[in-house]
């Protein structure tokens, strides 16, 4: 410290020794106000001392630098942690929180729009996630077959003539047609596009989300020239239609996938933008995984396909099966396909939208459920499930409570079981 500086701290002494003579407050201790004004004196020192010295402020700077890159590199662990914990944590049983409400026999279940619908003959409704309804529509259908695509769906009367469209609010539109219904798929903004059996022919039909007929019609004859679909799926926008078609030529059956685009293809007198043939390959599916991203899943192969130019779909790669086909499934933009295996096992292969295979593993059981389900991969039946994550690691093996129909999850560890005549509540444990 500077000799200025010693002679300044001696004369603040003198003063204070001086002023605690006349102070009324005996128990003021001059010492320690003394004291406390040399610490004082020392921050400003040291402070006016760093700003002084260069080497003692980068000091300063370093170690402010060290302890917030210790807390950022404290707080990755913990969240990693967590994260390992949570990715490999195993549920071991399954208990039932409560026993929701009872419903008749004969529905169907499909996840829609952050919910559940059950549908049935007789009519349809929408539940959350507590399993309660939302809303509920009636109608009278022999053979209910549904689509959803987003925030939209439609369920129609197969064989028969009536179809509904709805949304998350409840019935948007009806449809009748004066042709029976053979197929159905809607996208995300709410076109609806029916293939319907003209005798000789099929010819789809689009209609907007409240039933209204469009002036688009596509149809079809089982020549070489054209062909009989076996499947269609509507692109995400509406504009883009995937079919899967069947033709002959001379005298045998061929399949190819065709793409329609009712925006850039509108050149063509047809609406077509792009084929693909396949031989005697059959292809009974054909999926939109998004705008730019379709599948075409064939009883030997599954055909991944961009169409990032929309006026020019491209093959991106070909997948082969090498055994039977078990089931296929789509969801989160990525493809399952299960393979028959050995001593009555399967192999699920996971792809992305680009046909990139992100996991393979054996399933062990007879399932009659395969699906994304939430966050998980699930496989089961009315009494035995599996639940995969991600990585394919399992987070829970055993047994189902109860007779099941369905599953649907709330949540990592909570879902609604439906079977039988009961909705429950049900959470891993």
């Amino acid at each position: 410290m500077s000799d200025k500086s010693e002679y300044m701290k001696e004369k603040n002494r003198s003063i204070f020794r001086k002023r605690v003579v006349s102070e009324d407050d005996p128990q003021k201790n001059p010492t320690e106000e003394i004291e406390d004004l040399d610490l004082a004196e020392d921050e400003g020192s040291t402070e006016t001392a760093a700003a002084e010295d260069p080497a003692l402020l980068k000091k300063q700077r370093i170690r402010k630098l060290l302890l917030i890159g210790g807390a950022f590199v404290a707080a990755m662990i913990l969240f990693w942690a967590v994260r390992t914990w949570d990715t490999y944590r195993q549920y071991t049983s399954i208990e039932q929180v409560q026993e929701i409400e009872s419903s008749s026999e004969g529905n169907h279940y499909e996840a829609f729009a952050g919910g559940m619908l059950r549908y049935s003959a007789n009519g349809m409704a929408l539940l959350d996630t507590s399993g309660r309804a939302v809303w509920d529509y009636g109608y009278s259908m022999k053979s209910p077959v549904m689509a959803v695509n987003g925030s939209y769906g439609i369920v129609g009367d197969r064989q028969a003539q009536t179809a509904v469209i709805f949304g998350t609010d409840g019935m948007l539109g009806t449809i009748t047609t004066t042709m029976p219904i053979l197929g159905l798929t809607i996208s995300a903004h709410g076109v609806a596009a029916l293939m319907l059996d003209d005798t000789d022919s099929s010819v789809i039909q689009f209609y907007d989300r409240t039933g209204l007929k469009l002036d688009i019609t596509v149809k079809n004859v089982l020549t070489e020239t054209t062909g009989y679909p076996m499947d269609l799926s509507l692109s995400p926008t509406g504009t883009g239609l995937i079919l899967s078609m069947i033709y002959m030529d001379q005298g045998s059956m061929q399949s190819r996938i065709t793409f329609l685009n009712f925006d850039v293809g509108k050149s063509s007198s047809d609406r077509v933008v792009g084929m693909f043939p396949y031989g005697e390959t059959l292809f009974p599916q054909v999926e939109y995984l998004s705008d730019t991203r379709a599948c075409a899943f064939g009883d030997s192969q599954i055909e991944f396909y961009s169409l990032q130019n929309e006026a020019s779909p491209q093959l991106i790669t070909s997948v082969p099966c090498d055994s039977q086909v078990q089931s296929v499934f789509a969801g989160n933009g990525k493809v399952g396909v299960v393979l028959n295996g050995e001593n009555g096992q399967y192999q699920l292969r996971v792809y992305n939208s680009d046909g990139v295979l992100l996991m393979a593993r054996d399933i062990p059981f007879a399932y009659t459920h395969a699906e994304f389900n939430g966050s998980y991969l699930a496989f089961y039946n009315s009494s035995e499930c599996l639940l995969l994550n991600e990585n394919g690691s399992v987070k829970y093996e055993g047994m189902l409570d109860g007779t099941v129909n369905q599953l649907f999850f709330i949540n990592a560890n909570t879902f609604l079981q439906f079977g039988g005549q009961t909705v429950r509540e049900m959470k891993l444990r």
